[in-house]
């Protein structure tokens, strides 16, 4: 069995459009938890071994105002002392 990575996303944009993909995204590719507000989303949701880079770079490539977007997500699993924080912000990733 594959070890599990917790992945804890927060996502906040004025784009409704983008953040109602973003939380249909996760729904359809994840089992996820997560909360909508009104211009945010905080979600938890786990993938294999690390942080689900290809699925995540599909979302991205499907919103239209990236450079409006916010987005961080800390990965971890404790089981390989793996951890990761990735934040975008200004149309691009940065790992922290």
């Amino acid at each position: 069995m594959a070890n599990m990575c917790t992945n804890i996303l927060y996502c906040r944009t004025e784009h409704e459009s983008d953040l109602k993909k973003v939380e249909d995204f996760l729904e359809k590719h994840f089992e996820v938890f997560q909360q909508t507000y009104i211009d945010s989303l905080e979600a938890e949701f786990e993938s294999c071994w690390d942080y689900p880079e290809v699925k995540m770079n599909r979302l991205m490539a499907t919103l239209e105002h990236k450079g409006e977007l916010y987005m961080r997500v800390l990965s971890y699993c404790l089981e390989d002392e793996y951890a990761c924080l990735r934040v975008f912000k200004n149309g691009k990733w940065e790992i922290k």
